[in-house]
């Protein structure tokens, strides 16, 4: 079986170890692993971490008040970077382990945004199940960027979701990227507080809570963000793999 280069997660020449990236660095990366795979490569995976920030969907760059609010925000430690997904403001830092895993779909798959969800939590949703913890998706009220494929536990938001899409290249499907940002050990009172600030500063209604997050932390006991990779990294590759063989079924034009 044959994977693309990005198939493996190389920083520190130490499989397990997060890649950790500018944000700005990271969602170019994002950016290049749709179009290769759109292009026909093998599944891409990338798992990173970045600095402390707040990135916003470039829907709420419109408003008004966004220059403000983003200059208030970098001022408390907070700089604000743009992402080209859905959703609502979220904040990155060293709390926070990010998968982002592209591959191809076909064009006849059902429910293909739903599938594409949970083929991207289905690994996260299987570690913490060998840990007797039940995961699920779901809203959650008062979450930040809440969605209704956020992967939830003890009634509270553990990890995000977020897609994006793009036609094949010389053939008949799609390219989809998925990002999956997971709490590890993320100080969530301190989020919501500067995503509530930037709301207020951009005159933009939403507010939300920190205690309605979770991290793998409450969950497992201490745990470092090395060790929450290298256990995911095995069963994102494995995942990447079948991926990799049921691509092979996607015809050319």
């Amino acid at each position: 079986m044959t994977f693309a280069t990005n198939h493996t997660i190389e920083p520190d020449t130490t499989i397990g170890r997060p890649h950790r990236l500018p944000v700005a660095a990271a969602l170019a990366r994002e950016a290049a692993m749709l179009d290769a795979v759109a292009g026909g490569a093998a599944p891409q995976i990338l798992v990173w971490q970045c600095e402390r920030c707040i990135v916003v969907p470039r829907r709420l760059t419109s408003s008004a008040g966004f220059p403000t609010a983003a200059a208030d925000l970098e001022r408390g430690g907070f700089p604000v970077f743009v992402r080209n997904t859905g959703g609502d403001a979220v904040v990155q830092g060293p709390g926070v382990v990010n998968v982002s895993l592209a591959f191809a779909r076909s064009p006849k798959q059902e429910d293909r945004i739903g599938e594409a969800y949970r083929i991207l939590c289905a690994p996260l949703m299987a570690l913490l199940k060998e840990h007797g913890i039940e995961a699920a998706n779901g809203a959650i009220a008062g979450a930040m960027c809440d969605g209704a494929f956020n992967v939830t536990a003890m009634g509270r938001k553990l990890a995000g979701t977020a897609q994006r899409w793009r036609s094949l290249r010389g053939a008949a499907g799609f390219a989809v990227l998925g990002h999956l940002a997971l709490s590890v050990d993320l100080d969530h009172a301190a989020a919501a507080d500067a995503v509530n600030v930037f709301y207020a500063a951009a005159g933009i209604e939403s507010r939300v809570r920190g205690d309605v997050h979770i991290n793998m932390a409450e969950l497992l006991g201490p745990i470092s963000t090395d060790a929450v990779v290298e256990s995911l990294a095995s069963r994102y590759a494995a995942a990447a793999g079948r991926l990799s063989l049921a691509s092979s079924t996607i015809l050319p034009f």
